[in-house]
């Protein structure tokens, strides 16, 4: 007989000795078979009590009570009992089982495991990048072994670690690994070179425990631009250094512990200064070259803590991480300070700057050209230039070519998505062009910017006819002449599309000399021009009021000069008339009028046609877009060159 209960399940009652016991698997027999019960398990007593008062309170049926006579069971053969075979899962037939619907693979912000698994037409980070077991296994392995030698050997020079047995249980060790990277600096013709370095993955670190500050300030642009055309103005001698094992310098106040396979062993540091990678080495790096110049005699700018002043010989220092770029009254000044300097650091001297933050310097007879690479360099370089986009692909798909004169396509939308991470690198590339000597894709490469989060591929196009004019135009940069007593601030305001907030345009000139440039949509939508106008001007009356107080500091005070082509504008700066036209204008953009009634700008008209702000407002092209380059500044470093070999 055959029970079940809640407490303990399935239980079997053996009739013939008025047992009660609890079978896994209990198997019903006829009357001629036997009980015959392989696994038995006997419950606790409490569970077993239960079974009896539940058989007290349920009698037996009367066909199934025992006779009093005895009836021993005949012995029978037992039967085996078939094996049981696990049942077969059912598979689809479909082709398409687990495969997701194909619009969406096809779809570039799909990011499921189809997408993934595709080959993207970027080149991943290592791809592009060498790995410490690619170096060690390839057939320049002396060299990387060699150049793994020297990183070891300088962090040994710098004491930035020292042994210990073992790490406390509470301290977090964090993870290190190599980095390799052939390098060529053609620009100073330094032959190729093996560097591997070992960095820290700072990312493990804890906030608060393995680190606290990580601010570290760099020099703006504005800053070493103004640097070259005071040095080209007093004939001072400008020269580049670049401090060896920067972040090896700064001392570290927390504990922190690592471990690698190639350095340590199974042994661990104790790291006494900063390693490459960690959360606060950029910082402790400043904070240690920022002490050693004030104690040269150097002040730091307050408006640019990236630069650095010394009235006793007014000497100009601009640092950006590692890289020092400096003008000094004379050569002795220069070499006093070296030597000065090379106490604390190692310096690497690199004479006349040639190359700086990615960029190409050329001197020549005028002045200083700043240009660059277009393809195959830093400009677009990386993963897009490296990658699939190379000059063959983009002609062969989207009509790159180098007979372009202008950055600006005009077609129909095709609304086809493009490839979000291949866009925004091409965008990237681009801005930093833009950015730092090519004004007049400015505005081209802002229009991109828009379109960065869901790109098409008229998008993608218009971003390869900019590469096309880059091409075309690869010899021309901006050109830094000797510093002037004026400071210019030109501003500008226009939207291609009447539904589109307003672009404010500002191009600040230094003489002749562009210092700044930049183009930004406005965030508040205008209902005039002269109210758009008027916005742009306190956007430029902002740039002129920094590099106020950056000449102040250098003991150069010029009152700048903010010009607009909005007659209404220009006069809004001065008299608050037309208040019923105005007066729904918000108090912020009124910071022009305050800075002109108490004479720290000017505000002036200018036409419309002399107005190189409008470069970065609006697409141009033609004659204007020619007239517009050589007003903000920009010229051909190959005409300045024959203009210096043959004195024309």
């Amino acid at each position: 007989m055959v029970g079940y209960t809640n407490t303990f399940g399935i239980y079997q009652v053996i009739l013939e000795s008025r047992r009660l016991v609890v079978a896994k698997n209990p198997q019903l027999r006829t009357e001629q078979e036997p009980c015959l019960i392989e696994t038995v398990h006997t419950p606790p007593p409490s569970q077993q009590n239960k079974l009896e008062e539940l058989l007290q309170e349920q009698p037996l049926p009367a066909e199934t009570q025992p006779q009093p006579a005895e009836i021993q069971p005949q012995p029978t053969e037992t039967k085996p009992q078939p094996a049981k075979t696990q049942p077969e899962v059912r598979k689809s037939s479909r082709t398409t089982a687990g495969k997701p619907p194909q619009q969406l693979v096809d779809d570039p912000r799909y990011t499921g495991p189809q997408r993934l698994a595709k080959k993207s037409p970027l080149p991943t980070t290592e791809e592009l990048h060498l790995t410490v077991a690619q170096a060690l296994a390839s057939p320049e392995a002396p060299r990387w072994r060699e150049a793994m030698d020297r990183e070891l050997e300088l962090l040994k020079k710098y004491e930035v670690y020292e042994w210990v047995k073992e790490v406390p249980q509470e301290a977090k060790v964090v993870d290190t690994k190599w980095v390799v990277k052939e390098k060529e600096d053609r620009a100073y013709s330094d032959p190729k070179r093996y560097k591997a370095r070992l960095t820290a993955r700072g990312f493990t670190q804890r906030f608060g425990i393995d680190y606290r500050d990580t601010y570290a300030p760099v020099c703006r642009e504005e800053s070493w631009r103004l640097l070259i055309c005071i040095g080209l103005r007093d004939k001072m001698v400008i020269c580049q250094y670049d401090i060896e094992g920067a972040f090896l310098n700064g001392p570290l106040q927390e504990e922190l512990y690592v471990k690698d396979q190639h350095a340590t062993g199974d042994k661990a540091w104790r790291l006494r200064k900063s390693l490459y990678g960690t959360k606060q080495a950029a910082h402790n790096w400043n904070q240690v070259i920022d002490d050693i110049l004030k104690g040269l005699g150097f002040e730091q700018c307050k408006d640019d803590p990236g630069l650095y002043f010394r009235i006793i010989d007014g000497s100009l220092i601009t640092i950006h991480v590692d890289d020092l770029l400096c003008a000094f009254r004379s050569h002795k000044i220069r070499t006093a300070w070296e030597l000065a300097i090379k106490q604390y650091f190692t310096l690497e001297e690199k004479g006349l700057p040639k190359r700086f933050l990615g960029m190409d310097i050329k001197w020549v007879l005028r002045g200083v050209v700043l240009g660059g690479e277009v393809l195959g360099g830093e400009a677009l370089g990386g993963a897009v230039i490296s990658g699939a986009l190379t000059i063959s692909s983009l002609s062969e798909n989207w009509h790159v070519t180098k007979t372009v004169d202008t950055p600006y396509l005009t077609t129909d939308e095709d609304d086809n998505p493009a490839n979000v991470q291949a866009f925004q690198t091409m965008v990237g590339s681009l801005l930093f062009i833009a950015r730092m000597w090519r004004p007049d894709i400015r505005y081209a490469v802002n229009r991109l910017c828009i379109k960065a989060s869901r790109p098409n591929s008229t998008d993608v196009r218009r971003g390869c006819r900019i590469i096309s004019y880059l091409l075309k135009t690869k010899d021309e940069g901006i050109m830094l002449r000797a510093m002037e007593d004026s400071i210019d601030i030109f501003t500008d305001a226009g939207e291609e599309n009447l539904e589109e907030k307003a672009t404010t345009g500002v191009v600040v000139m230094c003489g002749k000399s562009p210092i700044a440039w930049n183009a930004r949509k406005q965030d508040v939508t205008t209902l005039s021009s002269t109210e758009a106008e008027y916005i742009a001007l306190g956007a430029g009356s902002q740039d002129a009021m920094w590099l106020r107080k950056v000449l102040e500091f250098l003991h150069r005070p010029i009152i700048p000069r903010v010009w607009t082509d909005n007659y209404g504008a220009s006069t809004l700066a001065y008299n608050p008339d037309f208040h019923k036209r105005t007066k729904y204008i918000r108090r912020r953009h009124h910071f022009v009028r305050e800075c002109a009634e108490e004479g720290d700008l000017t505000v002036h008209w200018v036409p419309g046609d002399e107005n190189p702000a409008d470069l970065l407002t609006k697409p141009v092209t033609g004659a204007r877009l020619l007239v517009l380059r050589e007003l903000v500044g920009m010229t051909m470093a190959e005409r300045e060159t024959a203009i210096m070999k043959h004195g024309m």
